[in-house]
């Protein structure tokens, strides 16, 4: 399994933590909304995390997001700072996780 991450400069020192968190997500932390997507709350010393977790692609769409489409949990990432770098009040964000095969993407989170 390939995994590709990417967590904003600002909390590298929450870096464990948070990967610990979507290590941990199918079995802890507190459901906020539990449909097509799951959020979930997590709390640390420091802070409370949302971590989205997007529905698993069909395995059309797994091969197109592996391959030649960026994800919604990086396109989730990169907007938000789009909007922040605009003056468009957003939650900051803090990171985003890919897990992939070689074809197939299979978990993201945001």
């Amino acid at each position: 399994m390939i995994k590709v991450k990417l967590i904003n400069t600002d909390y590298n020192s929450s870096s464990d933590v948070i990967e610990n968190f979507i290590k941990n997500f199918d079995s802890s932390g507190l459901i906020i909304k539990d449909s097509r997507n799951v959020i979930k709350s997590f709390e640390s010393d420091k802070f409370i995390y949302n971590i989205k977790s997007f529905k698993i692609p069909n395995i059309f769409n797994a091969i197109i997001y592996n391959k030649f489409r960026t994800t919604k949990a990086e396109r989730s990432y990169r907007y938000a700072q789009k909007l922040l770098s605009i003056g468009i009040n957003t939650p900051e964000p803090i990171a985003y996780f890919e897990f992939k095969t070689r074809f197939f993407l299979k978990n993201s989170y945001y």
